[in-house]
């Protein structure tokens, strides 16, 4: 789990949210474009396109807006931009809620890891198989309750641990050093902090 840096909220938002009277509460339940757009591209942006939880690559029309303390506890307004991440998943499509934010659902958020917690990136053992483990209690229940364990995902950072193994070292620096850095878009590489931890 990378460490996610938030910036601010969109102005769109904001001015949105600023049109609260007496008799309208603004709330994420009536948010509409382009103002849900945008917020959508910002989150997808602080994260360098990555999902929050378990670093696959997202776009706009594979992810959703995720709260981490959930909406049903109101513990936080829906529409504070620090609960607010980007994980895989659509909204639209929920089905089988396999991992990550929609798997999360309305779990309390004290019982699992943020990706705002700077922490975060060290809370989670990755190892050369694609397999994850927690590193206490706390981190082995995010990785439960999360399913950052299941087999589609452990193969998918098997594949993208692969090339790395067969490196020689002074190449290795290089590559690794390469994928860990913003692309020129913005984006980070898929599964950063498993890259970052086995070889950096």
């Amino acid at each position: 789990m990378k460490v996610i840096t938030k910036t601010n909220e969109p102005v769109s938002l904001t001015t949105w949210k600023n049109l609260a009277t007496n008799d309208w509460v603004p709330s994420y339940s009536v948010l509409q474009n382009p103002e849900k757009l945008e917020l959508h591209e910002r989150l997808l942006n602080d994260q360098g396109n990555i999902c929050c939880y378990c670093e696959q690559r997202v776009l706009p029309d594979t992810s959703h807006i995720e709260h981490f303390s959930p909406q049903s506890l109101g513990l936080i307004c829906d529409l504070e931009y620090g609960n607010l991440l980007a994980s895989c998943g659509r909204e639209t499509k929920r089905g089988d809620p396999e991992h990550c934010g929609i798997k999360k659902g309305n779990v309390d958020s004290d019982t699992i890891i943020s990706p705002l917690d700077p922490g975060c990136e060290q809370s989670i053992i990755f190892k050369h198989d694609g397999r994850v483990s927690g590193t206490n209690d706390l981190s082995s229940n995010t990785v439960s309750v999360l399913a950052l364990d299941i087999s589609k995902l452990n193969n998918l950072r098997s594949s993208a641990i692969e090339p790395f193994i067969e490196l020689e070292p002074e190449d290795l620096t290089v590559f690794v050093n390469s994928y860990l850095e913003r692309n020129t878009d913005g984006t980070f590489e898929p599964f950063w902090t498993t890259i970052r931890q086995l070889f950096n």
